[in-house]
């Protein structure tokens, strides 16, 4: 899907919405959404992060000849992202993206292309562990890797940089914040936003929106370069080690409309009952 692929999807990550410590009860995980936490999983936790995706793009306009035409995208992908705390502050984190894409146009042509569509490996450091109105800051550095389908693939190993902040702002509701840089073949990059809102419904259910995008600011960027997303969902505390969610995004812009529903599961291993020492 055009909406979690490209310069967005480098992520992988997504927050809950409330900033904490990277010690808690209840599992901290990067879905649902798109932002990414300023927590690690702590000392020898293991996290696994896992999500299936159905996508679609739709635009119709003018061809050249000046006559109607258009095109439609439908997608299918699952996405995965392991993680493992080296120390109490610092993971290393592998992300890896399997999907199947079919194009048509309204003039009868089409297109397929299936396999591996993303892989990277990075690390996250938590600078500033926060906690309650205290802000949280961490970042992310991370390398996209040219292993994939030949429909995917990119000339060159390629980096992906975040940072990440995050805060409470009542007892329910908190603020999550990205910024970061993403780089592409042929000396593209683009600038990269998230501003999350999570809220907790209860000690099991929570739920979230946020906006999120790139504006593309290589030499010859050229258009209308800031194109907003959004999307929103649910997750639900099975127990303190399996999170469930829900989530979907709608985005119209340069007149195509882009929509994603995903459900996925976020599991750890290894989480001390009691917090570590330093």
């Amino acid at each position: 899907m055009m909406m979690r692929q490209g310069i967005f999807i480098a992520s992988f990550v997504i927050v809950t919405g409330a900033a904490s410590a990277q010690y808690s009860e209840s599992i901290i995980s990067g879905r649902p959404g798109q932002a990414i936490a300023s927590q690690t999983p702590g000392k020898n936790v293991f996290q696994l992060e896992t999500g299936f995706d159905h996508s679609g793009a739709n635009w119709e306009g003018i061809g050249i000849v000046g006559e109607p035409t258009g095109f439609n995208k439908r997608a299918l992908l699952n996405a995965t992202l392991l993680r493992f705390g080296l120390l109490n502050r610092l993971e290393v984190h592998s992300g890896w993206e399997f999907r199947q894409d079919n194009w048509a146009t309204d003039e009868g042509g089409s297109r397929f292309a299936s396999g591996m569509s993303f892989s990277s490996f990075g690390i996250r450091h938590n600078l500033i562990e926060g906690g309650g109105k205290k802000p949280s800051l961490a970042y992310q550095v991370s390398a996209k890797l040219n292993i994939l389908a030949d429909e995917y693939n990119a000339e060159s190993i390629l980096p992906h940089f975040m940072l990440t902040s995050g805060m409470s702002l009542t007892d329910n509701l908190g603020i999550t914040l990205n910024s970061g840089m993403d780089f592409g073949d042929q000396d593209a990059y683009a600038w990269l936003y998230i501003v999350n809102f999570g809220y907790s419904l209860s000690d099991k259910l929570f739920t979230f929106a946020e906006l999120y995008g790139g504006v593309d600011v290589s030499a010859d960027a050229a258009g209308d370069q800031f194109n907003p997303y959004f999307d929103g969902g649910f997750g639900y505390f099975v127990n303190n080690d399996l999170q469930l969610d829900v989530l979907g995004g709608y985005a119209v812009n340069n007149d195509v409309e882009e929509y994603f529903v995903s459900v996925g599961l976020s599991w750890r291993l290894n989480h001390p009952k009691e917090m570590p020492a330093q």
